[in-house]
């Protein structure tokens, strides 16, 4: 059993004067793409990080010459090393990222370039595709094959809040011309453009490590290979010598900046014993198969199986509606859509509390595809469940599903949380002595790889090094 890992793979790019647009459209999707995150994703919040990014940011807008948008920044609560952009000027950074820079320059040149995406209206040009509830793409032929066009955005807006919502790749050209700009305005903020290549091969390296996987080359792919990107961005960062403008903070100050901040998945949204996921924010809990994959979001649990042809995506409090209600208004849309009734509709019992299901079936291409939606009064909130898989699935998917269970909070088993610090080291210690002296929770891999450094490397007195604590997580009641 795996979790998936959420990246989404928006990058950056950036003009210093635009022609006049109408520019709405653009506020408009950005205020979309902040809900969905917010529903989907979550914020994190810590006063002190966020207004150093903030300041950081618009420091940069303030050398564009000629925003397009007044820009603002956010930090999102996942645990994968990445930034984005929307429409309109809003710029995302997970936690996962900010853990992985070591210098200013680092984190100044990924904010660029996604400053440049947004400023330069990219996402006209991007390659579109259907996501659902920022947890998983929906696998092959499954609900994309029964619901076409707007009627599978009606099947995944109980389960996304704000309805399905475009998660758009950028083409290559867009990548590199936003990394061509990006390392540009960097520069001329005051930022060596070089670090933009070197915090994107960290990236990498990151997502290896998380994933076990390299990034693989394809000509077709949306998104640069990085080790090209990375060519070329060096190729492009010694044409542009950088300002003489002074950075925020001193080295050791940007390292201590990110001192306490979370590393790892929130347990606050679900964590795993065994083979059984622990959902706070329902609260329920449920078994997973050997092979079938995870994730969790803010109000969301989703498991896939293994070879992506079944899944089950359980989400709760986005709704007040009553579930007979609830279901009534799923069918009839879906009914004025694509013409299609359910197989099956019916009144159930969900461990004591009352709601309803509603069946569809159907051959796509020779295979028959079975999709049930679940509708339940739980606990004062609205629970829904969307189960959906080839025929032959059907007994795996039933399985997890009986293992569905509701929870109290007080019995909710004990679980841990990791934080990034920053110490100081003791002269002529190396990496390993140095993560032993502090009782560093996390391998020595990854310490080396959020300091850039090798295991025996000889560490100066007084250098700030980052390491990783775990603590007992405590859950609110």
């Amino acid at each position: 059993m795996r979790r998936i890992a959420l990246v989404l793979y928006c990058c950056v790019g950036y003009c210093f004067t635009a022609p006049a647009q109408d520019l709405t459209k653009d506020t408009s999707l950005g205020r979309q793409v902040y809900e969905f995150v917010e529903g989907n994703m979550g914020f994190y919040h810590h006063p002190e990080i966020e207004a150093y990014v903030s300041k950081l940011g618009q420091k940069l807008v303030s050398h564009l010459g000629d925003p397009l948008f007044p820009f603002s920044f956010y930090l999102v609560d996942s645990p994968e090393p990445n930034a984005f952009a929307s429409p309109g000027g809003r710029v995302f950074l997970t936690r996962g990222l900010l853990a992985l820079p070591i210098t200013e320059d680092e984190l100044a040149c990924v904010m660029a370039h996604e400053i440049i995406h947004s400023q330069n209206r990219h996402y006209i040009s991007r390659k579109r595709s259907l996501i659902l509830g920022g947890l998983i793409a929906l696998p092959g032929l499954l609900i994309e094959s029964i619901f076409q066009g707007p009627a599978g955005q009606v099947v995944a807006s109980p389960f996304t809040g704000a309805g399905a919502l475009i998660n758009a790749q950028y083409s290559q050209g867009d990548e590199l011309e936003a990394d061509r700009q990006g390392v540009g305005l960097a520069a001329t903020a005051g930022y060596n453009p070089s670090s933009l290549a070197t915090i994107l091969k960290r990236m990498e390296q990151e997502r290896e490590f998380l994933t076990g996987e390299e990034e693989k080359k394809s000509y077709l792919s949306t998104h640069p290979y990085t080790p090209k990107r990375v060519k070329q961005i060096r190729e492009e960062a010694v044409k542009k010598a950088p300002n003489k403008v002074p950075p925020l903070l001193t080295a050791s100050a940007f390292l201590q900046q990110f001192d306490g901040l979370p590393m790892g998945p929130n347990p606050g949204y679900g964590f795993v014993k065994g083979n059984t996921l622990f959902c706070p924010q329902f609260p329920l809990q449920v078994d997973s198969l050997p092979g079938w994959s995870y994730a969790f979001s803010p109000s969301s649990v989703g498991l896939v199986a293994d070879k992506d042809d079944a899944l089950l995506i359980m989400e709760a409090g986005r709704d007040s509606t009553m579930a007979a209600t609830y279901l009534s208004r799923v069918e009839t849309q879906i009914r004025k859509m694509t013409l299609k009734t359910p197989n099956t509709r019916n009144d159930i019992l969900w461990e004591g509390h009352a709601g309803g299901m509603i069946e569809y079936e159907a051959d796509i291409r020779g295979k028959t595809v079975h999709v049930q939606i679940f509708a339940i009064d739980y606990t004062g909130k609205l629970l829904t469940m969307l189960a959906a898989c080839y025929l032959e699935k059907k007994k795996e998917l039933d399985q997890v599903l009986a293992t569905v269970k509701p929870l109290r909070i007080a019995d909710m088993p004990d679980a841990e949380q990791q934080l990034l610090k920053a110490s100081a080291a003791t002269g002529g210690e190396t990496a390993t002595a140095f993560a032993t002296r502090m009782g560093a929770s996390a391998e020595i891999k990854t310490i080396c790889l959020i300091n850039d450094r090798s295991p025996g490397e000889i560490l100066k007195e007084g250098e700030i090094i980052k390491w990783i604590l775990r603590i007992p997580f405590r859950f609110r009641q």
